[in-house]
């Protein structure tokens, strides 16, 4: 499906299980993948794009200025970024706000910073250029938890609802031309379920019994199956402002 042969990819959180799920996918079509994730994860990423010819890069997305740092060496090599895959997120679960201790905050607010603001960063650094060569695919990674009430995870559940709108938004933002010919821009979202990831290992008990309940096949998801929707809309020129669930029919019921 789709030809990505040269395309100049980045994916952030690619240290991550569904990130580097996303890279190797690219990769796999020999796609030119730049991998992205915090210093913090430096030795993961090594692991990751250690002999398979993808390129790594450290910083922090939700510092708009390190961003700016990332892509500038990715624009003096290759003149150009076909696809942005915003995948760099992170859950702090600190349990209901009535119960949030004040001193907790600032761990809570890096959750928005990381997964709203990290989107919001990387695509405003990106989007001028793609508008400039008029072609761009920017792909980010929100959550069914974005639309559902997720009681004790309330600060990640509206951050990725951040997501989900910024990006229906920039779908009409990003393509407009004053001239009336509309560049081929896209913005669309894949929002997973519970996927097999580090993220998700401390779930259990009640809370995967009431998962289970809504999804038919009573399983998780696979990174792969992510990667798979991310590189579909990556290739689809007339999906846009789409938000895809990969959730196993979690909010089908």
């Amino acid at each position: 499906m789709g030809d990505m042969k040269e395309r100049v990819v980045v994916v952030t959180g690619a240290a991550g299980g569904i990130g580097s799920s996303i890279a190797k996918r690219f990769h796999k079509a020999h796609a030119i993948v730049i991998a992205v994730d915090h210093f913090s994860a430096k030795e993961k990423l090594v692991k990751i794009t250690t002999g398979l010819g993808i390129l790594g890069l450290l910083g922090d997305v939700s510092d708009i200025d390190d961003v700016g740092r990332m892509i500038d060496p990715i624009m003096n090599s290759f003149g150009r970024i076909d696809v942005l895959v915003n995948a760099a997120g992170i859950l702090v679960s600190d349990g209901v706000l009535a119960k949030t201790k004040k001193e907790n905050l600032l761990k809570l607010k890096s959750v928005m910073n990381i997964n709203y603001w990290g989107t919001f960063h990387c695509c405003y650094v990106v989007l001028p250029h793609m508008r400039a060569r008029e072609y761009g695919r920017i792909i980010n990674i929100s959550s069914i938890m974005a639309g559902c009430a997720d009681p004790g995870n309330i600060v990640y559940s509206s951050s990725k609802a951040a997501v989900s709108s910024f990006t229906k938004t920039l779908a009409h933002e990003a393509p407009f031309n004053k001239d009336g010919v509309p560049f081929d821009i896209t913005v669309n979202a894949v929002a997973p379920g519970i996927i097999e990831t580090a993220m998700t290992e401390g779930l259990h008990g009640k809370y995967m019994e009431q998962y289970y309940m809504r999804v038919p096949s009573q399983r998780k998801g696979k990174p792969e199956e992510i990667a798979d929707a991310v590189y579909f809309l990556a290739n689809n020129q007339y999906m846009n402002g789409v938000i895809l669930p990969v959730d196993g029919g979690y909010t089908a019921k």
